[in-house]
């Protein structure tokens, strides 16, 4: 007779795997921090359904200080890459909202499960996805925590509009003439750093130039705020700049007003400079404005205009000009030098016209030279094979920082839950991490278009030599539209070095591949008129 074991089915293994995840890193380093708590209490969970033929996986899949709005956790990467080589039967979490914030994550991240027979199930919440009891309640708990974190957000808003109407300053880095308070939010008069604002104030209206005035500021030695960060970090002054400069005089704070939404609103501090003084700055910078500097048939006649850099300091060389009599004259112009003076830099302007000459001279000069057209597309295939590392570099790196950026959101959100002082402060930080946010985005998505478009690219030495051929020809018949945009397309930069007298090309990646694509495609013949032969 048969045992009852032999007559009974294998049960099949079910390999679960644990997925911990938590905000905030502040509260990692305890002996038994919420990590270890979600674990045991899933370990307890599998435990339970030992004769079922459940067994925790070893590995552990934790994410600490990683926030919940997005799925780039290093610890979940890891689950989904197992999950796909079919390593893992069930994943467990203490809470769905472990998993996901995100409706939209939430259901990709069960339909990838789902595809590869695999079961989630959140302990605390009975949500089991193997039934049909508990996709649906799942699906409704994570509809209701997205409208939790829309409805904390609208309340941030709102936190910072009421804040703000009121007068109230919520945070960040003291305006110069000002200190933080002691306790609390609020902001307290720098007697020594008042005086030196309301001297800015006074010198402008004398001088009526920005960089007038930020010249005789760094001659006396004066620089912008100093002051420490709560964790202790030392954030020095700077060298006042034409643009630090005019940020400082229209900062209605001076006048005892908070600024938000383009509306100012009375503030709690007391003012440095008096209305009067205040309206008249704002009066001079408005005709500054208005006053039609650099307008006129050749106000955009600059070949290279965000193309040229000052070998000498660094800085980019933006455009200029001057008048003398009815004759305007074009510069490229050391920004360092214009914002700080001319001691600032050796190499304050060079004049457009020969600079944008010995330029496109160089230019059209490839396509007479088989030897320096090899040169420049060998050159110019090293700066396309040299370009993607240092791209995917700052890629990953605002990946990281914007993944701290969140975290650092989670627990100013959390932070609002406070009544008070504190809270009015997290509302300000809030709305500075969110632009920040939103910058470091736009900056990856450029870089990311930027690595697509050199990974495509390919450069043809024989359609690149065609097409640097056919530029001198074409020339002098293009118009000055057509010049700035098929130079912009060849060149990524030009070395001014005025010091030595040498200008350095570095021609773009893709700019070659790009001209060759336009000027070798071979046009459409016209169509002849009617009776004509050809």
């Amino acid at each position: 007779m048969r045992r009852s074991s032999e007559l009974s089915p294998p049960r099949k293994q079910i390999r679960a795997a644990i997925y911990c995840r938590v905000s905030t890193d502040e509260r990692l380093g305890q002996e038994f921090n919420s990590l270890d708590a979600q674990r045991e209490c899933c370990e307890s969970f599998i435990a339970a359904r030992k004769l079922e033929g459940w067994t925790a996986l070893p590995g552990k899949y934790d994410d600490g200080g990683w926030s919940g709005g997005n799925v780039e956790r290093p610890a979940l990467q890891r689950l989904l890459a197992d999950v796909d080589a079919g390593r893992i039967d069930a994943v467990v979490s203490y809470k769905f909202d472990r998993l996901s914030r995100s409706i939209k994550d939430f259901a990709l991240l069960l339909e990838s499960f789902e595809e590869k027979g695999v079961v989630f199930v959140s302990v605390t919440q009975q949500i089991d996805t193997s039934s049909a009891a508990g996709r649906l309640l799942q699906n409704v708990l994570v509809t209701f925590a997205q409208f939790e974190r829309e409805v904390i957000s609208e309340r941030t808003r709102d936190k910072i509009r009421m804040s703000k109407e009121k007068g109230k300053w919520l945070g960040g880095c003291p305006p110069l003439g000002y200190d933080r308070a002691k306790e609390g939010c609020a902001l307290v008069v720098n007697e020594a750093e008042a005086a030196r604002v309301r001297e800015l104030f006074t010198l402008y209206v004398q001088e009526r130039s920005l960089l007038r005035v930020a010249q005789i500021a760094n001659a006396r030695g004066w620089r912008s705020k100093t002051w420490t960060t709560k964790k202790g970090a030392q954030i020095s002054g700077r060298e006042f700049t034409k643009t630090s400069l005019q940020q400082l005089l229209v900062n209605p704070i001076y006048a005892g007003r908070i600024a938000h939404q383009g509306r100012t609103h009375k503030g709690q501090h007391s003012p440095i400079v008096d209305d009067r003084t205040f309206a008249a700055v704002q009066r001079i910078l408005e005709e500054g404005r208005r006053r039609p500097v650099g307008r006129g048939p050749n106000a955009n006649a600059y070949l290279l205009g965000g193309l040229v850099r000052c070998a000498a300091c660094g800085s980019t060389m933006t455009t200029g000009t001057t008048t003398k009599g009815d004759v305007r004259y074009r510069y490229y112009v050391c920004v360092r030098a214009k914002k700080l003076g001319a001691a600032a830099c050796p190499v304050r302007s060079v004049p457009a016209p020969e600079l944008e000459t010995f330029v496109v001279n160089r230019i059209r000069a490839l396509g007479r030279d088989p030897e320096l057209v090899a040169e420049v597309i060998e050159r110019t295939k090293h700066a396309q094979r040299e370009g993607i590392p240092p791209l995917r570099a700052e890629d990953r790196a605002i990946a990281v920082e914007l993944q701290r950026l969140k975290n650092e959101a989670a627990r100013l959100v959390a932070a609002l839950a406070g009544p008070g002082d504190g809270s009015a402060t997290a509302c300000g930080k809030l709305a500075d991490v969110e632009r920040q946010v939103e910058q470091l985005r736009a900056r990856q998505a450029l870089i990311r278009e930027e690595i697509a478009a050199l990974s495509k690219a390919t450069v043809d030495e024989a359609d690149a030599r065609a097409a640097l051929e056919c530029f001198d020809p074409i020339w002098q018949h293009l118009t000055l539209e057509e010049k700035t945009r098929l130079v912009r397309t060849v060149v990524e930069r030009v070395e001014f070095d005025g010091r030595a007298g040498e200008i350095e090309i570095r021609f773009h990646p893709l700019g070659l591949a790009s001209l060759a694509e336009e000027l070798t495609a071979t046009p459409e013949p016209p169509a002849l008129p009617k009776g004509a032969t050809a």
